[in-house]
């Protein structure tokens, strides 16, 4: 193996752990969904769109909310 391709291959192990991490860290509600982007190396969109695919929902509504979104609705 080149040195070259070592030191991709290392670049991109890297971003897995990081990924991993940030995965846990999110999950967890250690981090917020910015900061676990920020440590993943995405952006908010693609690392929601990453939790997704894995089974996670990015945002946790409760009633509370949805009802605060039907009353700012109704006034708008």
């Amino acid at each position: 193996m080149t040195a070259l391709r070592k030191r991709q291959s290392s670049q991109s192990e890297e971003q897995r752990l990081r990924t991993a991490l940030a995965v846990g860290l999110f999950a967890d509600g250690i981090i917020s969904l910015a900061k676990a982007a920020e440590l993943a190396g995405r952006s908010r969109y693609e690392f929601s769109q990453y939790l997704h695919g894995l089974g996670f929902a990015a945002y946790e509504h409760d009633i509370d909310d949805l009802e605060s979104d039907v009353a700012a609705m109704g006034r708008a």
